[in-house]
C-alpha cells in the first residue's frame, strides 16, 4: 500500500464527512432557535460554549500524550 493512493482517498472522506457534520450541526441550531425560547436558547448557549471549550482542551490534550507516547515506543 503506497501513501500517495491513501492520503487523497482517506483526505476527501473526512473532508465529506467533516461538511456533512457542519451542514447537520446548521440545520440543528436553526431548529433550536426556533423551537427553544430566548432564556432557554441562552441556557443552551452557554452550556455547549462551556462544553465545547472543556472537551478542545481535554481532546487536544489526549491527543499530544498519544503522539507523544507513540513517538517514544517507536524509538
Amino acid at each position: 500500500m503506497k501513501i500517495k493512493q491513501v492520503i487523497p482517498r482517506d483526505f476527501s472522506v473526512v473532508t465529506v464527512f467533516n461538511m456533512g457534520a457542519r451542514a447537520l450541526q446548521l440545520v440543528v441550531t436553526v431548529a433550536l432557535v426556533r423551537i427553544l425560547s430566548v432564556e432557554d436558547y441562552a441556557s443552551y448557549t452557554v452550556f455547549f460554549t462551556t462544553s465545547s471549550t472543556i472537551l478542545g482542551i481535554a481532546g487536544q490534550s489526549i491527543a499530544l500524550a498519544y503522539v507523544r507516547y507513540i513517538l517514544e515506543v517507536s524509538i
